[in-house]
């Protein structure tokens, strides 16, 4: 008979892989059925409830954990306290944040005005352009005078008191030295 049973094993028809294949996942689900079975019997018991009494239960550890959350913790006001921040601001404003689940509604901030803070820049950065013209006009002005100022007196120096070129670089004439109460205009001298 083991002959035969050889036999028919090495005469193979063509539904023997499948039927081994299929063989070889059952025994494979069964011993992990197996193990799994040993590891949650040593570590968990396992608990029937029904509906109702979850329903309740979750219900009870809620409102337990409503009942003892403590809103402020002394050791944190403490802690920050020594650190230099002032408390009763921060709490006040970490009062507006929300924390809670999705049917509180959330308190708007009253001093966000977005509207304002747009008008805002916009004013900062008409006045930041009117500076900027000012002062580029300014020192315009300042260079265009110190230019006109020494052009003034190359052409005095040379024309009028006829001074060579050797003899003013000797002569230095600075805008601080200059009093401009002391200029006479058009040549004139204020003694004639």
């Amino acid at each position: 008979m083991s002959n035969n049973g050889t036999e028919s094993k090495n005469a193979a028809s063509p539904n023997e892989p499948a039927e081994t294949a299929t063989s070889n996942l059952k025994q494979i689900l069964a011993r992990s059925k197996l193990t799994n079975n040993k590891i949650l019997s040593q570590e968990l018991p396992t608990i029937e409830r029904g509906l109702s009494q979850i329903e309740s239960q979750s219900k009870k550890l809620s409102s337990k954990a409503k009942g003892t959350e403590d809103p402020v913790d002394v050791r944190a006001h403490y802690f920050l306290a020594q650190g230099g921040v002032n408390t009763h601001v921060l709490m006040k404003e970490l009062g507006t944040i929300h924390l809670g689940g999705l049917e509180e509604h959330r308190q708007p901030i009253q001093d966000t005005d977005v509207e304002k803070h747009i008008e805002q820049q916009s004013t900062e950065t008409v006045i930041k352009i009117i500076e900027d013209g000012r002062q580029e006009i300014m020192l315009g002005s300042d260079k265009l005078f110190t230019n006109d100022l020494d052009s003034y007196w190359q052409t005095t120096l040379i024309n009028e008191l006829n001074v060579s070129a050797f003899d003013r670089s000797s002569i230095t004439l600075s805008k601080t030295k200059f009093d401009p109460t002391r200029v006479v205009s058009a040549g004139h001298y204020a003694n004639e």
